[in-house]
């Protein structure tokens, strides 16, 4: 039983010093229920049936960070260009924002992804076969717009959002053509680290040993 009992120490040692502990993941589940409707708008949780779910990773390796993201959407339409407006009424994405904000609030931009007002990562790929989108925010995608001076609707660098991304401050708004103040949103919340999980499978699997061996 020693034996196995140091094996496993030893094996979550090297496990948490690996370099893909330098990676941190996290995730976002977006609904309409999640808007913040304003007085007058149309309020997606009462007619939406779009939803979608996203996936981020955080990289610190390098010199700067990066946040790789892919996001996936149901019941809504990711066309080719987003600013090209459709008839009334249909369910076309006209922008995908990552914002700044607590569960409830709403605050300014902090990445442009697609649509209004433009597109600032450099690194996005758009799918409208599969309404999907891919990307990488990282410093050098932010753009304070034409003038130069900063204002809520543009993208900053990630490392001036790190700490709110780390702290669960950030979230995923996606507006549509009939919900322009957005139709679907999502905070971006860590996962739950996967050291912690495979920590807690060893016990269990260690527990069930001793009473084994006791039994």
């Amino acid at each position: 039983m020693k034996r196995i009992v140091l094996s496993v120490f030893l094996l979550l040692a090297a496990f948490c010093n690996s370099p893909a502990n330098a990676t941190t993941l996290f995730t976002a589940t977006l609904t309409p229920d999640q808007v913040v409707v304003g007085s007058g708008d149309p309020d997606p949780a009462a007619s939406s049936l779009a939803f979608g779910t996203a996936t981020l990773s955080l990289d610190l390796s390098g010199p700067s960070p990066t946040l790789s993201y892919s996001i996936q959407f149901f019941n809504l339409d990711l066309t080719s260009d987003p600013r090209v407006e459709p008839p009334f009424g249909v369910n076309k994405v006209r922008g995908v924002h990552i914002h700044l904000g607590a569960i409830g609030g709403e605050r300014p931009h902090v990445l442009n992804v697609l649509g209004a007002p433009r597109d600032d990562d450099a690194d996005l790929i758009s799918s409208p076969s599969t309404d999907s989108l891919s990307g990488a925010w990282d410093d050098s995608d932010e753009d304070f717009g034409p003038d130069g001076m900063r204002d809520s609707f543009d993208s900053i660098a990630l490392t001036d959002a790190l700490a709110d991304l780390q702290a669960g401050n950030l979230y995923f708004q996606i507006h549509s053509y009939f919900f322009r103040d957005g139709e679907i949103r999502g905070q971006i919340v860590p996962v739950p680290e996967i050291q912690t999980t495979f920590f807690l499978m060893v016990c269990a699997s260690l527990l069930m040993i001793r009473r084994r061996n006791l039994g």
